[in-house]
């Protein structure tokens, strides 16, 4: 599905009045863009399907660094038979801006990297950048809704969380997670520790400054697993039960 959504240029104003409203007026930036296209697809859904929305079978999965969520992400892809999108689904967004993926790569970076007030310093000179980036996800995302996959990462359970997908959060506890991550990038545990932290933080800003949530919130995911002591291959049939059910509900439930 592609959506194209232009934004009209600003009114001449006072460059005093810009400097003091830039807060403000950047920071729902993306959110409404986000919520328009949104808004714009279910409208489409809605009259396309005589009153009902038809969305495609979509799997998000959200992980913490060292919880095995890229493996699982990776079978469940598999056992679905559908395409599996991670650091492909950049690829696309910028594919689909006109932009080289290495731009929306540093900016995803820079994001990450921000606390709170990073609206303020990060596109001062530049706001196109993270609106054309948040146009370009949101209607990365819709087209792949509309022929299924499994989404690793990116907030898309925030985007599609109104559709018919199944919303996966894959945990663990930080000790196995360093342990984990320690084997697998053959440092020392404490620095395991610490870069396992480090992302774990990045991730839960980019959500925070992208969509104003917080990654860890429950009722944002309809199954969240644990992977202390439950293994990859049980994590993914867990899944799979879930996701024939909430299918299965869904289409008992359209008339």
């Amino acid at each position: 599905m592609a959506i194209s959504c232009c934004v009209p240029p600003l009114p001449y104003t006072n460059r005093s009045h810009i400097r003091n409203s830039r807060n403000q007026t950047m920071k729902v930036d993306s959110q409404q863009v986000i919520k328009a296209m949104l808004d714009s697809a279910w409208i489409k859904d809605h009259e396309l399907a005589g009153g009902h929305s038809s969305p495609g079978h979509v799997l998000t999965i959200s992980r913490q660094c060292g919880s095995y969520g890229e493996e699982i992400a990776q079978l469940c892809a598999e056992r679905l038979n559908v395409s599996y999108f991670d650091k492909k689904l950049i690829e696309e967004v910028a594919k689909s801006a006109g932009v080289e993926p290495e731009v929306f790569h540093q900016l995803e970076k820079k994001v990450s990297s921000m606390k709170p007030n990073w609206l303020e310093t990060a596109f001062t000179n530049r706001p196109w950048l993270e609106a054309k980036y948040s146009r370009n996800l949101v209607s990365v995302l819709l087209g792949i809704r509309s022929i299924g996959g499994v989404v690793l990462g990116r907030g898309a359970n925030y985007i599609l969380g109104h559709s018919a997908c199944l919303r996966i959060r894959i945990v663990a506890p930080l000790n196995i997670r360093a342990k984990r991550f320690a084997a697998r990038a053959q440092v020392e545990k404490e620095e395991a520790r610490r870069q396992v932290l480090e992302i774990d933080d990045e991730r839960e800003n980019f959500m925070k400054t992208l969509y104003h949530k917080k990654i860890n919130h429950p009722e944002d995911y309809d199954l969240t697993i644990n992977t202390e002591r439950i293994s990859i291959e049980t994590a993914v049939e867990l899944i799979m039960d879930s996701w024939h059910a909430r299918h299965s509900c869904s289409n008992e439930t359209t008339p």
